[in-house]
């Protein structure tokens, strides 16, 4: 029974994860306490979704309004803040502005800021389907989630965008903790996070 669950629910995994969690951040009582288990949900969704979606990679990446960016909470190969990107010339910013998903199965003929991320990070992106994370109203986005690279050279279609939608709404609460703590995260960079983020601030123009 727990099986035929499995395979209509793909998701079950991370809800589970996302429902036990919170239930434990309210009973903890502290906010430290509650920050560090919304940030646990957020690293595991990115350690699940490239398993379940079929992809190499997952991030998800936090709205700066203040100053027209996002900065990396979670990612694949990476720590936190070690990408603070200009919402414009960006899949993620576009998503931010439009509030909308965005597919984009050929990346080789479109300009931005993956292209600067790629050649520092040497990887290389072929496809991207990202979609908005909002907040309860949805009238907000305070983050996006986003997968990269569908195995075996496919594309990314509307059954997939679904699905990554949907993972979006059950990290809503977590997002929101990061996204209204974020001042204190941006102040306490990890080493090696800010000279990255120097070196894209040389690379791209100054969209703050």
């Amino acid at each position: 029974m727990a099986e035929t669950t499995n395979q209509s629910d793909p998701l079950q995994e991370l809800r589970a994860l996302a429902s036990k969690k919170a239930d434990s951040g309210k009973k903890s009582g502290s906010k430290a306490d509650s920050k560090e288990e919304y940030k646990e949900i957020l690293n595991q969704a990115v350690a699940l979704l490239p398993d379940i979606l079929k992809t190499e990679r997952c991030s998800i990446f936090i709205h700066d309004p203040k100053h027209q960016r996002a900065w990396l909470q979670s990612g694949t190969g990476l720590i936190e803040k070690e990408l603070d990107i200009p919402l414009q010339r960006s899949i993620t910013g576009e998503v931010v502005i439009t509030g909308q998903p965005l597919i984009v199965n050929d990346m080789r003929h479109r300009d931005g800021v993956h292209r600067d991320v790629d050649q520092m990070t040497g990887y290389n992106t072929r496809n991207v389907l990202c979609v908005p994370i909002k907040n309860r109203d949805g009238n907000k986005v305070r983050g996006t989630l986003q997968v990269i690279n569908k195995l075996n050279n496919k594309s990314f279609n509307l059954e997939d965008q679904s699905l990554l939608e949907r993972a979006a709404t059950l990290l809503r609460t977590a997002t929101r903790t990061a996204y209204l703590s974020q001042g204190g995260v941006r102040r306490s960079s990890r080493s090696g996070s800010k000279a990255l983020a120097d070196k894209l601030k040389k690379l791209l123009p100054d969209m703050s």
